[in-house]
């Protein structure tokens, strides 16, 4: 080591017994010789000289090795025994990687590690079919992180589920491998402290952590499905955790889907000082389809609903992975129920390993909805099953315990789980009760509720029933409403519940067209103003034209309820520019305009008259 004006060489030196000179002797000799250059040497090793004779500093053995080292014109520094221990505790990562006997610093890496690929590992970043594999190039995205790591920059990956956002996280890791990253997913960040963050299972605590990697210049902390905080009632222990990380010079990286970045955003801005910039992940165009199935000689879904899903990256590699078994004139309920079988059943039916696999993945679907964790135990498992689930990536493993690899397969077996209470009810009360009220579920519910009022209405048209609706819990109440909402049938529900949608002040009425408002729109563009970006949303679903339509012919009794004002205003200026259904907005805006004019009523709109 060059430390000017010295070139320093160390020796490490271990006895059993008593030091040997002569091994030291040779050794100094031997490295004079090699690099004549050298001025110092500082020879580690865990014996002492032992005490000199009365009246002397050194050891008749030491003062030899020293002036052996003088005719090779060095000069040396002793670490003996514990002066070794008294110099390494200044520096805690060394003294435990090193020294201590308990290893936590690194038990700590590794254990980091070893998360990192159980979670990326059976994430896919390319799509292969005879052959041919293509990549989605994501070059401006690596880009726009690594410097973004320069000046402190945070972000937010956005797009819809299955577009590749975690892929990119993979991808990077791999490119820039000298860059330390550590990853959670926000499904296990329900905690009760913030050393749980870090480990569950394991005593290592935030400052441990933060000191491991203190050292480190760029380093990157990944929150992936950041959707699911919305689901951890207390949050103060995640925003002082991010906090923390923010103040010690992580770059933080979140994934989450479009629908929730505005949720996020308001989470975000909690923590003071934090600087993110959106990153948008969008679905491949349905040209670039049409392009990647010449390259592969697939034959594309003539169903529109069905082919606009092979957009989607995730929905795509499966279409290929089971293209032999998929009629492309076939129905998209019917690709559904195929890769069911190829992904999570199996096509292999020896000794019922098909069955076994359903109902491993039945119950840890089960697990995971009872337990609200997202590591789970394989205990009441079967092992066959577990492992060719495992096998085939649907079920991933690590330290923490095993865990579902990918949102959508959790959904689809959620989805499967309340659809089979369905089938099986005693009634809609012991229904409810039984798929119970966590977030999760009433996420997976309302997806639920759309694909049977889209594709068999029937089965659950006591559900649907005017009547009904008004008996439910509210949060139900809500769920099956912007079900409606985004469906077809809107305008039909609308026709049909008259009576009711007008009774009691128009209290079922207003809710409609708040539930509208909050929870029927989606995400449209991210525009940036200075250093603080805007995020646009537009209408989306059938529920807005059926609404506005509803309460143009009914305007001698709706006008006068603020909410209207919203709805046309959130229509209007979502750039629905022509149409039946602006034409109708405009003739009711123009109608409250025309009121406030003649001073008939005071007419608000928001805090502000008209």
């Amino acid at each position: 080591i060059i430390q000017r004006p010295e070139a320093i060489v160390f020796q490490a030196k271990y006895f059993k017994h008593k030091i040997n000179k002569r091994d030291i002797i040779e050794s100094i000799s031997k490295a004079a010789e090699y690099n004549p250059t050298q001025t110092k040497v500082i020879v580690y090793t865990n014996l002492t000289f032992g005490n000199p004779k009365k009246g002397q500093t050194q050891t008749q053995m030491q003062r030899e090795i020293e002036q052996e080292a003088t005719k090779n014109h060095l000069s040396i520094e002793w670490m003996t025994d514990n002066m070794i221990l008294d110099q390494v505790a200044q520096c805690d990562w060394i003294y435990d990687v090193f020294f201590s006997a308990d290893d936590t610093l690194r038990t700590l890496i590794n254990r980091e590690q070893r998360n990192v690929n159980a979670l990326l590992t059976p994430i896919r970043s390319s799509i292969s079919y005879n052959g041919k594999q293509i990549k989605i190039a994501r070059t401006n995205i690596f880009q726009q992180i690594y410097d973004g790591l320069k000046n402190r920059y945070h972000f937010i990956i956005h797009g819809d589920g299955g577009c590749g956002k975690t892929a990119i996280i993979k991808d990077f890791s791999e490119k820039y491998q000298q860059i330390p990253l550590c990853i959670r997913r926000a499904q296990n960040l329900n905690v009760t402290s913030v050393d749980e963050i870090i480990s569950k299972n394991e005593k290592i605590s935030l400052p441990q952590f933060i000191e491991t990697y203190k050292d480190e210049k760029d380093k990157i902390f990944v929150i992936d499905s950041a959707e699911h905080l919305q689901e951890i009632e207390e949050k103060s222990y995640i925003l002082s955790f991010l906090n923390s990380l923010k103040e010690n010079g992580w770059t933080i990286v979140f994934t989450v889907r479009n629908v929730f970045l505005q949720g996020l955003c308001e989470l975000l801005r909690d923590i003071d000082s934090l600087k993110f910039s959106c990153l948008s992940i969008d679905e491949i165009t349905e040209p670039s389809l049409e392009e990647y199935a010449h390259t592969w000689e697939v034959s594309l879904p003539s169903n529109k609903v069905y082919k606009q899903r092979l957009c989607n990256l995730f929905y795509l590699a499966l279409y290929l992975q089971c293209y032999d078994g998929c009629n492309p004139s076939k129905s998209y309920q019917a690709f559904l129920n195929q890769i069911w079988k190829e992904k999570i059943s199996g096509t292999n039916t020896l000794k019922g390993i098909n069955h076994n696999r359903e109902k491993c993945f039945d119950q840890i679907i089960k697990n995971r909805i009872i337990g609200d964790c997202y590591y789970l135990t394989k205990d009441d498992l079967d092992g066959e099953a577990l492992q060719a689930l495992i096998k085939d990536e649907i079920i991933g493993e690590c330290d923490e315990g095993i865990f579902i690899t990918h949102d959508i397969y959790e959904e689809w077996g959620i989805v499967r789980a309340i659809n089979k209470s369905w089938d099986h009810k005693r009634n809609i009360h012991y229904f409810f009760e039984e798929i119970g009220s966590s977030y999760l579920v009433r996420k997976l519910f309302r997806q639920w509720m759309s694909n049977q009022i889209e594709n068999s209405v029937s089965k659950v048209q006591e559900l649907i029933s005017p009547s009904k609706i008004v008996c439910f819990e509210p949060l139900w109440q809500d769920e099956i409403i912007v079900a409606i909402l985004t469906s077809t049938s809107c305008k039909n529900f609308l026709e049909q519940s008259e009576d009711i949608l007008f009774a009691e002040d128009f209290t079922l009425f207003k809710r409609i067209l708040y539930l509208l408002h909050v929870a029927c729109q989606r995400y449209d563009k991210t525009t940036k103003i200075k250093d603080f970006e805007l995020h646009f949303y537009t209408p989306w679903g059938k529920g807005w034209e059926a609404l506005i339509e509803f309460t143009y012919h009914h305007k001698d009794k709706l006008l006068t309820i603020p909410l209207v004002r919203t709805i046309c205003y959130d229509w209007c200026s979502s750039l629905h520019l022509k149409g039946e259904t602006t034409k109708q907005a405009g003739l009711l805006m123009l109608e409250l305009l025309d009121k406030a004019e003649n001073n008939k009523d005071k007419w608000l709109l928001g805090d502000r008259y008209i």
